[in-house]
């Protein structure tokens, strides 16, 4: 998959979370890629959004041709309702919420 610059719906919650993000990586276009690994990781192990949607939202795009040629579909609601949902766990966390224990 390839990044591609496209619109992305994001909760009302994380403008304050990218400003103070910026603040910690300055005025570059790129974010923390892990944060990107735990939303992939986290949307796809919930069983609620579609996972061509999940790729849609990290503006990843199909490297097989065919695909790509007809898959154009921006999934944009559900899209919106999986970024209220990553908002939300994002908020949980923050709080010191959802601990799971990790066994050796």
């Amino acid at each position: 998959m390839v990044a591609t610059p496209k619109g992305l719906p994001l909760a009302p919650a994380s403008s304050p979370i990218l400003r103070e993000l910026q603040g910690i990586t300055g005025a570059g276009k790129f974010l923390f890629p892990s944060i990107r690994s735990a939303a992939s990781s986290m949307l796809n192990e919930s069983g609620l959004s579609n996972a061509d949607a999940i790729e849609r939202q990290l503006a990843h795009v199909d490297n097989e041709s065919v695909r790509r040629a007809y898959a154009r579909a921006n999934f944009w609601e559900e899209r919106v309702r999986m970024m209220a949902w990553w908002a939300e766990r994002c908020e949980e966390m923050r709080r010191g919420g959802v601990v799971i224990p990790l066994r050796a």
